[in-house]
């Protein structure tokens, strides 16, 4: 539905892009959003892979799940645990937001982006 799910990206809460990481390094990265569409999010959306910068580096990805009814108008923390790479090197990986039937969703320019530099 046109207008159904549609969400901005508001802010980085933790782990600016670019954060220095030692090899292996557990972190969690959470990111303010907005829905900014006319339908309730439910506790089944979720952040999914998109792609990655080198490819199929997921960092060991765990979406956290959301953990209450996010009404239209409302911002909410997204948050996925991940684990850094052992080889240095600049790593990013880019995700979306998904609804109950696992379709993604955001305007074109709304992906959620993890960048770190292992050292």
């Amino acid at each position: 539905t046109s207008g159904c799910d549609v969400s901005v990206f508001v802010l980085d809460v933790t782990i600016p892009d670019g954060t220095p990481m030692t090899p292996g390094q557990e972190f969690t990265k959470t990111w303010k959003i907005k829905n900014t569409g006319i339908c309730t999010w439910d506790t089944s959306y979720k952040a999914i892979f998109s792609y990655s910068a080198p490819p199929n580096e997921r960092m060991n990805a765990q979406p956290i799940p959301l953990t209450a009814l996010v009404a239209p108008g409302q911002e909410v923390e997204v948050s996925i645990q991940f684990k850094a790479p052992t080889t240095a090197g600049e790593y990013t990986g880019y995700w979306q937001m998904v609804n109950s039937k696992g379709i993604p969703f955001g305007t074109k320019d709304f992906i959620l982006i993890v960048k770190i530099v292992v050292q």
